[in-house]
């Protein structure tokens, strides 16, 4: 259903119509109502948010399947051409990496005819390790449009041939997981999730509790479960923190579940379980493979025991943790694939090759 106004009234039209079940709206509008300092014309639009949040249901629809408007929440300013003293003023405040980003959304949305009524949303976000992509939506010719993609400056040299691993999840194994009894957290927190068996299932969440994934298919595996998750970095990596912006409390404690000696930046490890490492017989044989996925640094620690030739071999990984360990471990020389996810890195290497 159409509904227009500021914040206020349409979350005043969310709670009184008789049929409305959600209402989507763009959070950077509310992150800038949430955040705004210095002009009490916006208290009573910020308490009333607040109480929303505090009532409502709520969840960050993620960029890769629910991109919004090009350009969304970039700010701009129009100045006349040859203004050089103004462009000059404007200088400190200019931001080259948002505008080349809300360019590029623009330059997808004109391909499709422009206009800001068209059923496309598309999102462009520069990070360290690439450029990030997402478009989705319907032209006016109706053509579906559905793609996620990662773009890196450096690929490896090509090889003349590719026996990549692994060609399956569960060809990956190198580790045994035992979960570790330990209670939740006796006061509220929001949870990072790196994976579904790192939240016990015998911990109850309250209504003050908030759940955030490292990537989308442990938030499938969690609302499977029946719990309602709030958000996710959609596998883009621990680096870009949690985007809750002004969405919970600033004092509320954040706690990564994981397992037992995983890396810990900006929060706090409760090991959930702990890696028992396999012996070499029941591993997988990697004597003859030459290009690598690693989904976790641990694996590739323990693949690089048992096989200490695989250091020659290509690497790749996704963004995160993993990749800045295994830059470390590999050294600068050492070129390292970055993929959005495992399915990527199949897409490449795997073809004709039966997986």
């Amino acid at each position: 259903m159409d509904v227009r106004g500021n914040v206020p009234t349409r979350l005043r039209k969310l709670r009184e119509h008789p049929s409305a079940h959600g209402l989507i709206l763009a959070k950077a509008g509310l992150d800038r109502l949430l955040e705004a300092e210095g002009d009490d014309d916006f208290l009573p639009m910020q308490e009333e948010l607040r109480a929303a949040l505090r009532d409502l249901t709520w969840m960050v629809l993620p960029v890769t399947e629910n991109p919004g408007a090009a350009a969304q929440g970039a700010l701009a300013i129009e100045m006349k051409r040859g203004r050089d003293d103004l462009r000059a003023l404007l200088a400190p405040i200019h931001c080259p990496r948002t505008f080349a980003e809300a360019n590029e959304e623009r330059r997808v949305l004109k391909l499709h005819g422009g206009g800001c009524h068209q059923k496309i949303g598309t999102y462009v976000a520069q990070f360290p390790f690439g450029r990030f992509q997402s478009v989705r939506g319907e032209t006016e010719a109706g053509l579906v449009l559905r793609e996620v993609t990662l773009t890196t400056d450096a690929a490896p040299a090509p090889t003349p041939e590719v026996r990549p691993f692994p060609l399956s999840k569960a060809d990956s194994l190198f580790y045994a997981r035992e979960l570790i009894p330990v209670s939740r957290p006796e006061h509220p927190a929001v949870f990072w999730v790196t994976r579904v068996e790192a939240l016990p299932e015998a911990w109850r969440l309250g209504p003050d509790d908030y759940l955030w994934t490292s990537g989308l298919e442990t938030w499938k595996n969690l609302a499977d479960r029946g719990l309602w998750v709030h958000g996710s970095n959609e596998g883009l990596g621990e680096g870009l923190g949690l985007q809750l912006g002004s969405f919970v409390p600033a004092d509320l404690s954040r706690v990564k579940l994981g397992h037992e000696g995983a890396p810990e930046k900006d929060l706090r490890l409760i090991a959930t379980y702990r890696l028992t490492p396999l012996r070499k017989e029941e591993t997988p044989d990697l004597s003859s493979r030459t290009h690598f996925f690693w989904m976790s640094f641990s694996t590739f620690e323990r693949a690089l025991e048992l096989n200490p030739h695989i250091i020659g071999g290509r690497h790749a990984c996704g963004p995160g943790n993993t990749h800045d360990l295994l830059r470390e471990r590999l050294g600068a020389g050492v070129s390292i694939e970055v993929f959005l996810n495992y399915n990527a890195f199949l897409r490449k290497y795997a073809k004709g090759t039966d997986t």
